[in-house]
């Protein structure tokens, strides 16, 4: 990942341009797209993996199956009284977001490559446009002279084109409401 800043803003970005208004979803999204930060320095000192492992950094966390099941888990256990659409709807959102991480991971110009079908096949990919600054990992070797030109790479490549896509989904929503509202509107 280019930092930890970017899934940050493209979820808050989204969260709002599907006017989802619970603190408490907003709050999930940020956190399924962050979980696999939170391992990269503690898989390392505490389980003892490596870099390339299968539950390495970018390896098993960044999968699409490992997105599919963290989804599941997290609708049945904060959506049970929804409906069935409802339920639906959230899993995939919460998949998409989950899964963005590591689509924001093979977008690096660093790194072994993101293993995308672990278990299944562990070859690590990248996308052929590499576009985006790799981050040191950790945060001791975040704060060095390269945090300038990685925070530059993110705002050019990630934030940017996230606050782009906002405010077009948001101007289309503005667009339609005033379409049904003059639809609406009493004929004289």
């Amino acid at each position: 990942m280019a930092s930890a800043f970017s899934p940050c803003r493209c979820r808050r970005c989204t969260r709002q341009s599907v006017s989802t208004s619970h603190h408490d979803m907003a709050c999930l999204i940020v956190r399924c797209s962050l979980l696999y930060c939170a391992g990269s320095g503690c898989d390392r000192l505490l389980l003892r993996l490596h870099y390339g492992d299968l539950w390495g950094h970018r390896g098993m966390t960044h999968s699409l199956l490992f997105a599919g099941l963290l989804s599941a888990v997290l609708v049945g256990m904060w959506s049970k009284q929804k409906t069935r659409a409802a339920q639906v709807g959230i899993f995939v959102y919460l998949f998409f977001c989950t899964a963005s991480h590591g689509v924001l991971d093979a977008l690096t110009d660093g790194g072994l490559g993101v293993a995308f079908f672990s278990p299944f096949d562990t070859s690590r990919y990248f996308f052929a446009a590499r576009p985006v600054a790799v981050s040191p990992i950790g945060i001791s070797t975040f704060f060095s002279e390269d945090a300038v030109h990685v925070l530059a790479s993110e705002v050019t490549w990630i934030w940017l084109p996230t606050i782009a896509g906002f405010f077009i989904v948001r101007g289309l929503q503005y667009a339609r409401s005033a379409q049904s509202a003059s639809k609406q509107a009493p004929q004289d």
